[in-house]
């Protein structure tokens, strides 16, 4: 998870090896009441809204500059890929 600026706007890019990449207002996390029950189905999603961006198996991220961000993603074969990614477009 790491916080990032794009333009005059914060985010906060969460994530995991078993999603897409998910983009959060931070705005949104104060407003967000507590979760006291299951999500009703597997993948379903419930709690702070996201945008999921379309990419999968990211095993780690870190913000590179003021406007990159480098990500470790595992590949279908089990490689390991390098790869930056521009801030402005996430």
């Amino acid at each position: 998870m790491i916080a990032y600026q794009s333009g005059d706007k914060e985010y906060i890019l969460v994530a995991n090896s078993n999603r897409a990449l998910m983009k959060i207002d931070p705005k949104n996390i104060e407003t967000q009441t507590g979760i006291t029950e299951p999500v009703p189905e597997r993948g379903g999603t419930v709690g702070v809204p996201f945008s999921a961006i379309n990419l999968s198996n990211v095993q780690q991220l870190d913000n590179l500059n003021a406007n990159h961000v480098v990500v470790i993603q595992r590949m279908d074969n089990g490689s390991l890929n390098l790869k930056s990614l521009a801030k402005g477009q996430l």
